[in-house]
């Protein structure tokens, strides 16, 4: 079973480099409403911009998640808060289950190394036990379809090659949880249907989806519930049709 809770979580960021007798500075924290609903805070010469604040909600077996807002609103940030890469400031974090995310595909490969040795490498990174290597190596070579150039190095493939690669190399290890920042669309038309099912397969198969995305037509047609952030603070957590309405 899959848990993701979260109580009364907020992130903050130090930001360093700002000058605490700076005009311009003074000025826009007295003219903008931006600074009163993620407010800096000075400590010897360190700021510090709350990026997530109050967020409360919990996932179990079988959720899919919807997470919208504007751009700057924090969905990026829980996810990766999500994925363990951030810690919270404060309140309560539990994430209980193996995590796939899609967030950043270019991290744990080598331009220098072929598309088989950057797979084999992602798998010795990713805890997979030898007996499975073979299997999941065969199914990113065929999906990624790249022929003879699999065994070249990366540095020579274009950007297209270098998404399908990517791409069939996030989506060939199964976890109980699911984070995808948008939905990935790689390559030509073709490879983008055939992406789309694939991941359309992946989040039926994981335990928990949790989704950022722009996109309240793919909200509402995967997610059964639904979190809309704003400037970082949470403003709504419910059945996805409530909160998209």
């Amino acid at each position: 079973m899959a848990l993701i809770q979260l109580r009364d979580i907020c992130l903050d960021f130090p930001v360093y480099g700002f000058r605490t007798d700076s005009l311009k500075l003074a000025v826009l924290n007295k003219i903008s409403t931006w600074t009163t609903r993620r407010p800096w805070f000075p400590s010897d010469g360190i700021k510090i911009v709350r990026a997530l604040q109050n967020i409360s909600f919990e996932l179990n077996d079988g959720d899919r998640l919807g997470v919208v807002g504007s751009n700057g609103s924090g969905k990026t940030t829980l996810l990766y808060m999500l994925n363990r890469s951030f810690v919270p400031s404060s309140g309560s974090l539990i994430v209980d289950g193996s995590v796939g995310s899609m967030l950043n595909l270019n991290c744990g490969i080598d331009p220098n190394m072929t598309g088989r040795e950057n797979i084999r490498f992602r798998l010795k990174i990713s805890r997979i036990t030898r007996k499975h290597w073979a299997a999941i190596e065969e199914d990113v070579v065929e999906f990624a379809d790249l022929g003879h150039f699999i065994d070249m190095p990366l540095r020579i493939y274009s950007s297209g090659m270098m998404a399908r690669l990517l791409f069939a190399m996030a989506t060939a290890i199964r976890r109980d949880i699911l984070l995808m920042d948008e939905w990935l669309s790689v390559g030509d038309a073709d490879f983008s249907r055939k992406a789309s099912a694939r991941i359309d397969g992946y989040a039926k198969e994981s335990s928990i989806l949790v989704l950022a995305s722009h996109d309240t037509g793919m909200v509402s047609r995967v997610c059964n519930k639904c979190l809309r952030l704003d400037q970082g603070n949470q403003i709504m957590f419910g059945e996805t049709e409530d909160v998209l309405r």
